[in-house]
This record gives structure tokens, sequence and C-alpha cells, in this order.
């Protein structure tokens, strides 16, 4: 659906600003946006894939295979840059450690295993 290809595409757009962003704080609001623009879509997929099965035998086999597909694409990008934030938050954490910076909250070794 648009709605569907629209939170993709917001989520690709925001993916594409991490190099530019500056700070730690500003990539996390990035993936922060990027996976609720992912969630948005899932639950957009969930809804055309509810309303597909909801026609019974007149079902378009294809359109199902075609929604499965795309939100296995969806669950598995989400996946990967859900990776990548939190190997951005551990790589922050051991740096606070590493520096034995204090700020607002003082990292410490359990932080990372978090």
């Amino acid at each position: 659906s648009a709605s569907t290809h629209q939170q993709i595409m917001t989520a690709q757009r925001h993916h594409d600003e991490l190099d530019s962003a500056d700070g730690t704080e500003s990539k996390l609001e990035l993936f922060d946006k990027m996976l609720m623009s992912l969630e948005d879509a899932k639950s957009a997929i969930r809804d055309a894939i509810s309303e597909n099965l909801k026609k019974g035998g007149a079902a378009d086999e294809g359109k199902a295979a075609s929604l499965q597909l795309l939100r296995n694409y969806v669950q598995g990008t989400a996946l990967l840059w859900t990776r990548e934030r939190d190997l951005l938050l551990v790589e922050t954490l051991q740096g606070r450690l590493k520096t034995g910076e204090t700020g607002r909250k003082a990292a410490k070794a359990e932080d990372v295993v978090k």
C-alpha cells in the first residue's frame, strides 16, 4: 500500500541521514525514528495480510506471498538496524568506561550487557 511504501521510504531517508549526523544522541534519535517507521510499516503490512485473509476463498495467493515477502524484508531490516543501534550504544558505553567519563549517569560495566 502507499502507506507502507511511505513508511519504508521514510525509514530509509533517516538511515541515509546517519552519515551526516553529529554525535551519538542525534544518531540514536535517527535510529528511533527509523525503527518507528518500520514498525508502522509492519503494522500496515499485518493489516493488509489480515484483510486478504478475510476474503477467504477469494484471497489472492500472489498478493499474500508478496505481502509475506515484504513483511520479511521489513523485519530483517529492522533487525539489522536494531543491531547497528545496539553496536553504537556498546561503543559509546565502552568509550565512557575507558575514559571514566561521568555525566548525567556514569557508565558501568553492567550497562554494556543490557
